[in-house]
């Protein structure tokens, strides 16, 4: 209606259930014209934005992991066993770092699978008030927790792991935890999803070291994939239940995928695989190994995977597991690995981590 032009300035602003509260600043380039104009109108010629240098300077001080979502000895926070997971799991990862609840600026929750198919709030959310982050009122404007839930299936932790690191890096925030936790739903024609059920947290914060973290994430989606694994719900005498699809070529599609992310990767920062010390993949555990080792034309032996405790797919927990054993059992100073999740859609991420 011309009420809107370009050039202005407007302020976003949010509530969500949690309670958490967001804002922005957005000024308008030229679509207002191009709107009223009509769709064919041809956008205006404006300066590229610039391209990001290559930066380090942010990374992962701790992880810690919860096997047990189910056990009767842990502290019963809420109804939900995902919550009471990520939190036993985020308690051991502070209590390892040395923070307090109220040191944690940004937390990010990415597991998919939670009890009662629970929805809102964010389960990133609940964590965060059980732990009382900052949760004072009036809130002092220098310490807050801005708490939230990213989906994206497998992929979710290292998805979140480039959210807090762009804020970060941004000024944003200088410590953040990424959290998972599942359940195995109660599912239809006995066709299981096959998830563990585990928690996780990983801390990560700003470094003066501004050779040692993260390097650029590189993200690649292969939406011709997209029906090899699907999740439903639907009802199944007289109550929700999880629906499977999972066609026999899933496993070529994920190997396929991370392959061609992983070298389309390389090619874009001119390294080859043998440039790594150790590369961290996350994908479900019903992948051959040794195949994906193969097609990435790598040793097997330098390929870590996750190692649980109990039954099941570690899923967004996966890097966690990962980086426990890789602490636990291996000197790694100076070492460069390359981490990779995959999931359904099929959706691929990696980056450079230097320790």
């Amino acid at each position: 209606q011309g009420r809107i032009q370009t050039d202005d300035q407007v302020v976003f602003a949010i509530s969500g259930s949690g309670q958490t509260v967001g804002t922005a600043l957005y000024k308008f380039d030229d679509l207002p014209e191009r709107l009223g104009n009509g769709h064919d109108s041809p956008k205006k010629e404006r300066l590229p934005l610039p391209v990001p240098k290559r930066t380090f300077g942010v990374r992962i001080v701790a992880a810690a992991t919860d096997s047990g979502a189910t056990e009767s000895n842990q502290q019963v926070f809420t109804e939900y066993r995902v919550v009471n997971s990520a939190i036993h799991a985020t308690q051991v990862c502070l209590e390892a770092v040395g923070w307090k609840p109220n040191d944690v600026e940004l937390l990010i929750h990415a597991g998919v699978y939670r009890d009662q198919f629970l929805s809102e709030p964010a389960v990133a959310a609940i964590v965060a008030g059980e732990l009382k982050m900052n949760d004072r009122m009036p809130h002092d404007p220098a310490r807050q927790t801005l708490a939230y839930d990213l989906s994206d299936a497998g992929r979710g932790s290292l998805a979140a792991m480039s959210v807090v690191a762009s804020s970060i890096r941004m000024g944003r925030a200088k410590r953040a935890l990424v959290t998972a936790s599942e359940i195995e739903n109660e599912v239809a024609d006995n066709l299981s999803r096959g998830v563990a059920e585990v928690g996780s947290a990983i801390a990560l914060q700003v470094t003066d070291e501004v050779d040692k973290g993260f390097g650029d994430f590189f993200f690649r989606s292969y939406p011709h994939f997209s029906g090899a694994l699907v999740t439903t719900t639907k009802l199944h005498q007289g109550k929700a239940v999880l629906a499977i699809e999972r066609t026999e070529q899933l496993e070529d599609a994920l190997v396929h995928s991370v392959q061609d992310c992983v070298s389309a990767f390389l090619d874009a920062n001119a390294q080859s695989i043998d440039d790594y010390d150790r590369v961290l993949v996350s994908i479900p555990d019903t992948v051959s190994f040794d195949r994906l080792a193969a097609v990435l034309r790598m040793d097997a032996d330098r390929l870590v995977t996750p190692v649980i405790s109990v039954k099941g797919d570690a899923f967004t927990s996966g890097l966690a597991f990962m980086w426990q054993r890789l602490m636990e059992f291996e000197r790694i100073d100076n070492q460069r690995w390359l981490l990779v999740a995959a999931g359904a859609g099929i959706e691929v991420g990696c980056v450079e981590y230097r320790h």
